[in-house]
C-alpha cells in the first residue's frame, strides 16, 4: 500500500487504507451486530455499504473529520452511536441531533493497590495529547508548584505538542 510509483503516502497512511481494504472484504452477513471503535475513517466508509445493524462508540469530542464521516454513515446504515462519559454525549448531541446514551467506561478504584503518598514526588498527565486535553493546564499548575511533571500518551496533534507542549 505504500507504493510510491502508484499513489505515495506516509506509512501510517498505507496501513490505514490497508486495513479499511482488509475489513471491505470480511463476510459479514453471518454477524448480528458489527461494533465500530476505530480512529480509522475510512472504515466507516466501507462500513456504511454493510447493511448489519450497528454499535459506534464515539471517543473523541466532534471534530469536523469525524463528524462529516460519522453522519455519512449514520445516513446509510443502521447505527447506533453511543458514548463513552456524558460529557462526550453531550458534545456529540447537536451533531447526531437526538440524545446519545453513555456506556462508562470507568475503572474500579478498589482494584488499584495504593501507595503512601510521596509529597516530593512528580505530577502525573496522562491522555491524549491534543489541544482539548489541556496538557498546558498541566504544565502551568506543575511550573506554579515547581513540581516535577511527567506525561504520558499519544501525541494526536503534531503542532499543539511542538508549539504548546514541547518548549
Amino acid at each position: 500500500m505504500k507504493d510510491d510509483s502508484y499513489r505515495p503516502c506516509p506509512e501510517w497512511l498505507g496501513q490505514q487504507h490497508y486495513q479499511t481494504l482488509q475489513y471491505g472484504m470480511f463476510d459479514v452477513s453471518r454477524y448480528d451486530v458489527i461494533h465500530y471503535n476505530s480512529f480509522i475513517p475510512e472504515i466507516y466508509a466501507v462500513g456504511a455499504l454493510f447493511k448489519t445493524p450497528s454499535l459506534l462508540t464515539l471517543h473523541l469530542p466532534p471534530m469536523e473529520k469525524f463528524v462529516l464521516i460519522y453522519k455519512f454513515f449514520m445516513k446509510h446504515a443502521p447505527v447506533l452511536p453511543i458514548s463513552v462519559s456524558g460529557r462526550m454525549s453531550e458534545q456529540w448531541k447537536p451533531f447526531i441531533g437526538k440524545e446519545v446514551a453513555a456506556i462508562l467506561i470507568g475503572t474500579s478504584l478498589q482494584k488499584w493497590k495504593l501507595h503512601a503518598r510521596n509529597a516530593d514526588g512528580y505530577l502525573l498527565w496522562s491522555g491524549r495529547i491534543t489541544k482539548e486535553k489541556n496538557v498546558e493546564a498541566a504544565i502551568n499548575l506543575a511550573n506554579h508548584l515547581k513540581k516535577p511533571l511527567k506525561i504520558v500518551g499519544a501525541i494526536f496533534d503534531d503542532i499543539y505538542f511542538r508549539d504548546h507542549v514541547q518548549p
